[in-house]
Order: structure tokens, then sequence, then C-alpha cells
């Protein structure tokens, strides 16, 4: 019982840890969004921007992968598959 009130209170701990740290980020970009507003400073704006362009390249980079053979293989045969059983779409309908 012990136990189980520990793993719990661990759980409890690690939200609250989340929700701290969420509600920091809210208030960095509360704080930069007044800094901003407040320096209207051109160049600044624009440099943010392309802090943010970079920022999102990355994401998107860092979620693509290389597909090996084997995955290709699975990806063709079951998109025959959906072919044959009649699950397309006519590019007419879109």
């Amino acid at each position: 019982m012990l136990f189980i009130c520990f793993v719990m209170r661990c759980k409890m701990l690690k939200f609250e840890l989340i929700k701290l740290i969420q509600m920091n980020i809210s208030f960095e970009i509360n704080k930069i969004k007044h800094d901003l507003e407040e320096l209207h400073d051109e160049k600044l704006i624009e440099t943010v921007k392309t802090l943010l362009d970079f920022a999102r390249k990355n994401r998107f980079e860092a979620g693509l992968r290389p597909m090996s053979v084997e995955e290709y293989k699975q990806r063709a045969l079951k998109s025959e598959s959906d072919i044959e059983n009649g699950r397309v779409t006519d590019v007419n309908d879109l």
C-alpha cells in the first residue's frame, strides 16, 4: 500500500512539474510578445521570423527519416491491396 501511494505521489509531482514548465513557457511567450510590441523594431521582428522559420524547418526535417527497402515494399503491397479493394479516392473528387 505504501508503494502504491509513493507511485501515485510521484505521478502527481510529475504532472505538477510538467504544468509548471508549460506555465513558464507560456509566461516566456507572453513576455516576448510584450517586448516585441514595446520595441516595435522591424529588423528584430524579421530576425524572429527567420528564427521561427528555421525552427519549423528543423522540426519538419527531424520528423523525416529514410524508408527501408522492407518498409517500402510493405507500403507498396498495402497500396496495391487498397486499390484492389476499392479504397481509393479519385483525384477529381478532391
